[in-house]
């Protein structure tokens, strides 16, 4: 057996521990873990009963979901899809690692960090367009590189293909990946020029894919209706805010190898990984994100931070050293890993859930007030109208009924009360730590 068979044996088997301990942690309970877990619950019915997601978004995850979801419910098939795009980032990152070392043992270090990374696990949860934009994405990037390196129409063609399907899946992460590649489209034709030296076919594919992407962004400004004259497109503006630190926390344990990575590289290499590492840094800072993005755009990071990781231990030239380091970063992203696949959990249990949909069979006419985020989404996908200061009722939360830090998020996006004033409220319904409570006899309750 060859070098190739072998290291080709060893990154299957990444994969598919990757693949089983990615369910074995989301299929601890029955239902899709963390915050955005209704609203895949909901357009991915919508695609099973009418052919299609209700959705302004992207839809091609919703599709691919429903693939799933046909054979093995909604449930199963999403943890299912989600696991297959979070897993299978190992492959196109062993590609990119080992197109630009050209070393298979470098290539595998990288596909490793990237399965087993602690952020990758934690995103597992809910988050399916961001897995299979930055799944799309990398691939992107693998085919740009090769193209871009020696030109190749079947890797060009391969290149629009996923950048497509990247777009497709879902704006921020697709929107990070094309932010971090833009630099290098338009620096590698300039240093060319700067060189002296006749544009070849890559640096025009450099030139062709920045003005296709350019106008893709404006096209969806404009689809999309985002203020772009006002300076604010999409979830990007500039305003009061802070900086993110938290990016020493998360992934601070891998920047001397990322460091040591970037040494031996050439220009046109760094003129790729620099404005990555650069844009990576500014998109996830408090004065350019709107709140709560900043960490979405954190956490597409960690596929920048495997692979640059993987490539840092080639500095490494003594193999011992080099296998040590290895498997001391590997040690380090496991705990991570494990620490994020046993944090992770639903914001409702199996039973509400259950109690939600039976009672939007039983009470079609009720309307939410004062409920968002992953609450909203959940109510939502039982049937009801839910969000915004109108409604008929409000769904009130027990506030001492405790629970994991998923369940204690939910009760705070409804209407949180003591136990003592929930049995001074109208209760029409209820099950464990919620509550139905009509809007005007609370109202009504409070005057009094």
């Amino acid at each position: 057996m060859g070098e190739r068979e072998r290291y080709h044996i060893a990154l299957a088997a990444v994969f598919l521990l990757a693949l089983a301990l990615k369910l074995y942690f989301t299929t601890q309970e029955p239902l899709i873990y963390n915050n955005d877990a209704g609203y895949y619950v909901e357009h991915i019915d919508e695609v099973l009963a009418q052919g299609y997601p209700d959705v302004a978004d992207p839809p091609l995850a919703f599709y691919y979901a429903a693939a799933f979801a046909s054979v093995l419910g909604t449930m199963l098939g999403f943890k299912a899809a989600i696991a297959l795009a979070s897993a299978g980032i190992a492959f196109p990152v062993f590609m990119i690692a080992r197109h630009i070392s050209g070393r298979w043992d470098l290539g595998l270090a990288a596909a490793f960090l990237a399965a087993f990374s602690g952020t990758n696990m934690l995103m597992m949860g809910d988050l399916l367009k961001n897995m299979l934009g930055l799944f799309f994405g990398a691939w992107f990037v693998y085919f740009l590189v090769r193209a871009t390196d020696r030109f190749d129409t079947r890797d060009a063609a391969l290149a629009a293909l996923s950048a497509l399907l990247m777009l497709g899946s879902h704006f921020s992460s697709g929107a990070y990946v094309v932010a971090s590649v833009a630099p290098f489209l338009l620096l590698k034709p300039a240093y060319a020029i700067h060189r002296g030296r006749k544009l070849e076919a890559g640096d025009l594919l450099c030139l062709a894919a920045l003005g296709a992407l350019a106008a893709a962004a404006i096209g969806v400004a404009l689809l999309w209706g985002w203020d772009v004259s006002s300076g604010k497109v999409g979830v990007i503006s500039i305003h009061e805010g802070g900086w993110n630190l938290d990016y020493l926390q998360r992934y601070g344990v891998f920047f001397l190898p990322m460091f040591l990575a970037l040494i031996p590289m050439g220009r046109e290499r760094l003129m790729l990984f620099l404005p990555w590492i650069g844009i990576s840094l500014i998109l996830g800072q408090g004065f350019l994100a709107q709140e709560g993005w900043t960490q979405r755009f954190e956490w597409n990071s960690y596929v920048l931070v495997a692979l640059l990781s993987g490539l840092g231990l080639g500095y490494l030239r003594e193999r011992k050293a080099f296998w040590g380091a290895f498997i001391l970063l590997g040690a380090l992203s496991l705990i991570g890993f494990v620490q994020a696949g046993s944090g992770i959990h639903p914001i409702i249990s199996q039973g509400e859930w259950e109690w939600l949909r039976g009672l939007h069979e039983r009470r079609p006419d009720i309307s939410f007030a004062r409920v968002e985020g992953g609450m909203q989404q959940w109510l939502s996908a039982s049937g009801f109208r839910a969000g915004g200061p109108e409604g008929t009722h409000l769904l009130v939360c027990d506030a001492q009924s405790g629970g994991n830090q998923w369940a204690m998020g939910a009760c705070s996006m409804a209407f949180r009360a003591s136990p003592e004033r929930i049995r001074e409220m109208p209760v029409e319904e209820s099950y464990g730590r919620f509550y139905v409570v009509p809007v005007e006899a609370f109202q009504e309750t409070i005057g009094n």
